[in-house]
Order: C-alpha cells, then structure tokens, then sequence
C-alpha cells in the first residue's frame, strides 16, 4: 500500500540524507499513522538532539508525546524528552 512505499522511499532518503533531520521527523509521524511506536521511537532517538539544535523543540516534544500516549514505556520517547527537558534548562541558563 501507499504507507508501506511512502516508508521505503522515507528510509531511503534519510539513508543518504542523514543530516535532513526533517525527513526523520516525517518518518517518525508515518510510523505514528501505522501504530509502529517502535519506529517512531527509533526516529525520534536518532534526530532529537539535532532536532533541538535545529530549533525543533517543540517537533521533538509532540512527536514524544505522542509515541507515549501510544506507549508509556518507549525509552527512547522518554529520553527525548529528557534530552528537551535538559536542553531548555540549559537554553534559559
């Protein structure tokens, strides 16, 4: 289906884009539209820290949010947070 080919081509160009943080970002709402929190949680724990470096911050925390809405006990998503959490603390200091 659409869902399953949107994925492959996602997978791919972060494969040789891996600094497109966006597209992990994209990857990880997909995986949300599928119920894959497995997934989501992976995007989110391989873009979060340039993703709040980026400016993303609110990105990194409704994309974690999410995954635990689905899932209370994805350690990525919580790490995410974490990380969010740690970088605004340091962001106001």
């Amino acid at each position: 289906g659409n869902a399953a080919e949107a994925e492959d081509v996602l997978v791919r160009l972060v494969e040789f884009e891996p600094g497109n943080h966006d597209l992990f970002l994209r990857l990880g709402q997909l995986y949300l539209e599928r119920s894959d929190t497995n997934g989501a949680a992976r995007a989110i724990s391989l873009s979060s820290e340039a993703l709040l470096v980026a400016g993303e911050a609110e990105a990194v925390s409704e994309l974690a949010n999410a995954v635990l809405a689905i899932d209370a006990e994805r350690i990525e998503a919580l790490r995410a947070l974490c990380d969010l959490y740690v970088w605004k603390r340091d962001e106001s200091a």
